[in-house]
């Protein structure tokens, strides 16, 4: 299980990962390809979509959704991200190309 920090360190109600999380979230992939892993975090693929009250000027440029999904996705171990911040609960598959991929569950609560 891996937890992030999705809060944008600039403020705002969407969310960010900073570069730096970014990398440690990809090599700390890379070493433990063999257990399935989940990964939890507050915001979701589609509320992480950097803050506009910054007009996208922010240094180093965050890693948004979408890029978050494309690093999940280059590693199959990876099998669920469990996620909030919208208050509903689906549940979207992201598909690799190759097979497999992943499973986002967005919940109304953690506790649900």
């Amino acid at each position: 299980m891996i937890v992030l920090d999705t809060v944008d360190e600039n403020g705002g109600a969407a969310g960010a990962r900073g570069r730096g999380q970014a990398s440690w979230l990809a090599a700390t992939l890379a070493e433990r390809l063999e257990p399935p892993t989940m990964v939890l975090s507050h915001h979701t693929s589609r509320s992480m979509i950097g803050n506009a009250a910054l007009g996208g000027a922010v240094t180093p440029a965050p890693m948004l959704g979408a890029g978050l999904v494309e690093l999940l996705l280059r590693h199959p171990q990876v099998l669920l991200w469990v996620n909030g911040h919208t208050r509903r609960n689906s549940v979207t598959p992201h598909p690799a190309a190759s097979g497999g991929g992943f499973w986002e569950v967005i919940t109304a609560s953690h506790i649900d």
